[in-house]
């Protein structure tokens, strides 16, 4: 998980022993205590508990063992504090996720991680849950949206989403793989199968949009969609266990699956006062950018095999071109967390910093633009809050000992080349001066929306900044297509190769 992923991690182990082992929630404290539970068990949870302390405070691999006492923690935390009801099986849903990690890296040509960051997700939304805003948690006015006045069924709600939004992920690998078979368009058996998947994943979409399901239509492909196919998947089982345990409503779970269903669609805008699982779920899963690696083709199932069995190093081609997150005005105090006004205001600052390896295959682009086109629907009116998300990327240097480019510039130019009128407004260009997260002034330029800082002369890494102002942001929705034609248009932009790793991983289908 590396270092960068274990500060959420030490935030769940702080709330795992406060509600799960020192006794705040008295069916547990029986439980333990009081010898409910046999030796066996009792000796499961205190080597799971020391696996998980040695990883965080040692210097101990990340391995299989770590791996299950994390799954473990998780699924005990959300049974026993939470009520998660067990027949959901949150262990066998995340071990599904890891069993499928290689085959996805292989076979997605921009897959990042999942296992992990369903987890990462989790923790990152838990905290920001318990974060108090004038003295009072985020938690309780989501729960008075939702009409909820138990904190852990706001919290049950909360891990039930974010562990179980990805689970469909394997359709979005369906599509793509049928996709990729285009290459052997001259075998006519090859074509008909292709037409076959495609009808097939075109039905799905008829019966969802038939069923009315998170207000989806045909047009939007939802069966090509892992978040509809996730919620689909946790009503079933909720209908399934409804069946037997009659005081279980699907109904209640209704905000988890409308956020899971919504999540990976931009055509949804969220509203925190209507929707507050669902804007926590979008914001947590685009900022959770640590530990996602774009593996190699070439040796993405072997080092991924190495890397969960303890056996390999985490090197950048593992952990990815990310290298930190810092959440800025938020100070402890006595184990709770506040956020700290600036300038009279109460603003929520996350600053994500990233290595070079943010520049290959035009990384940074692809970075802010579709952290953009997701965040923009994010509806903050009722918030009561700012929140600001900041990129920090090196400057793109060709080759070793080249000057080394701004990709703000080189943005510019491919949009322009390449005519994608749909992106022109999302460039700031008005100058400004903006106080950052640690209170510094930057002068830049800005569209009120978006922010760009480029490196100062004595800057010797040459970080560029792009800042999200979330709240503008929605109001302007400065982007009006869809990513994937930015995508398509960049690789037709001359400068495109200059940055990819590997000549086949866009090598052109066959000419028919």
């Amino acid at each position: 998980m590396g270092q960068q992923g274990k500060g959420l991690l030490c935030f769940f182990a702080d709330v795992f022993w406060r509600d799960y082992l020192n006794g705040a929630d008295a069916r547990m404290k029986e439980r333990f205590l009081d010898g409910a539970i046999s030796n066996k068990e009792r000796m499961r949870l205190l080597t799971h508990c020391s696996q998980i302390v040695f990883y965080l405070k040692g210097d101990v691999p990340l391995d299989n063992d770590i791996i299950e006492a994390l799954i473990w923690a998780v699924s005990e935390y959300g049974d026993e504090v939470l009520g998660i009801e067990p027949r959901l099986d949150i262990p066998s849903h995340l071990l599904r996720c890891a069993r499928t990690e290689p085959e996805l890296h292989v076979l997605k040509e921009y897959y990042r991680d999942h296992f992990f960051h369903c987890l990462e997700v989790c923790f990152l939304g838990h905290f920001l849950l318990e974060l108090r805003v004038k003295g009072k948690p985020l938690l309780k006015r989501v729960g008075e949206i939702l009409g909820i006045e138990n904190d852990k069924e706001v919290l049950r709600l909360w891990y039930i989403t974010a562990l179980l939004h990805d689970v469909g992920y394997l359709m979005d690998a369906l599509a793509a793989t049928n996709e990729a078979l285009e290459f052997f368009e001259n075998s006519g058996a090859v074509r008909d199968f292709r037409s076959n998947v495609q009808k097939a994943l075109d039905g799905l979409s008829k019966a969802i949009d038939e069923a009315d399901f998170a207000g989806y239509t045909v047009e939007d492909k939802p069966g090509e969609d892992h978040g509809v196919i996730s919620a689909l998947h946790l009503e079933a089982l909720l209908k399934n266990i409804g069946r037997d345990n009659k005081q279980l409503k699907v109904e209640d779970y209704r905000a988890a699956i409308r956020a899971i269903a919504t999540h990976n669609s931009r055509k949804h805008t969220v509203s925190f006062v209507k929707e507050p699982i669902g804007f926590l779920l979008i914001l947590c899963d685009t900022i959770q950018e640590w530990v996602r690696p774009r593996l190699l083709y070439s040796t993405a199932p072997m080092q991924m095999l190495t890397w969960l069995m303890g056996q390999g190093g985490e090197g950048e081609h593992l952990t990815g071109p990310f290298r930190s997150l810092t959440v800025h005005q938020v100070r402890r105090e006595n184990g709770t967390y506040h956020l700290v006004q600036t300038n009279g205001k109460n603003r929520l600052f996350f600053s994500l910093e990233y290595g070079d390896g943010i520049n290959r295959n035009s990384g940074a682009f692809n970075l802010w633009l579709d952290a953009t086109y997701n965040l923009q629907r994010l509806d903050m009116a009722g918030l009561g809050l700012e929140i600001d998300v900041e990129y920090i990327t090196p400057y793109y240097r060709p080759k070793p000992l080249m000057e080394a480019e701004q990709q703000f510039h080189r943005l510019q130019d491919a949009v322009k080349e390449t005519h994608m009128e749909f992106v022109e407004r999302w460039f700031p260009r008005r100058a400004f001066q903006y106080a950052g997260g640690d209170g510094n002034p930057y002068d830049g330029v800005t569209n009120g929306a978006v922010s760009y800082i480029e490196a100062k002369e004595d800057d010797i890494r040459k970080n560029e900044r792009l800042v999200l102002h979330l709240r503008d942001l929605c109001e302007k929705k400065l982007i009006s297509r869809d990513i994937d034609e930015f995508r398509k248009r960049l690789k037709t932009w001359r400068h495109y190769n200059d940055d990819r790793e590997f000549a086949g991983d866009y090598a052109p289908a066959i000419p028919k």
